[in-house]
């Protein structure tokens, strides 16, 4: 994986890993993996609308829930890369030593049946 700070939740046997921070510069991730723990194979979860993608981010939080039938995860809040903030609703705070990263209250839910957020 190599990275850190992102966010995890698990549904059935895959756990879902959401954004992070690689280590190298300022660097911040906005896809999301699934390690399936019978196989220990990792997988990335395809978008099928990355224009309404998160922010890229880390220290942020995930949980998973269904809806009926369907699987969602939601993803907020979190701290990341200000040029990709595309969120009209949510508040982005500017750090004071790096104004092109902040802190964001965004709100995300992915359908994993459609691959949409």
């Amino acid at each position: 994986l190599g990275v850190r700070g992102y966010a995890c939740a698990t549904i059935g046997s895959c756990v879902y890993y959401f954004g992070g921070y690689c280590g190298h510069g300022w660097c911040r991730h906005c896809t999301i993996k699934c390690l399936e723990t019978a196989s220990l194979e990792w997988k990335d979860v395809p978008c099928t609308n990355p224009q309404r993608s998160p922010m890229k981010k880390n220290a942020c939080g995930m949980v998973a829930f269904k809806d009926g039938v369907d699987d969602y995860l939601f993803i907020f809040g979190g701290a990341g890369m200000m040029c990709s903030a595309n969120e009209p609703e949510a508040i982005y705070i500017p750090w004071k030593e790096n104004p092109d990263y902040g802190w964001t209250n965004e709100m995300h839910v992915f359908s994993l049946k459609t691959g949409e957020w």
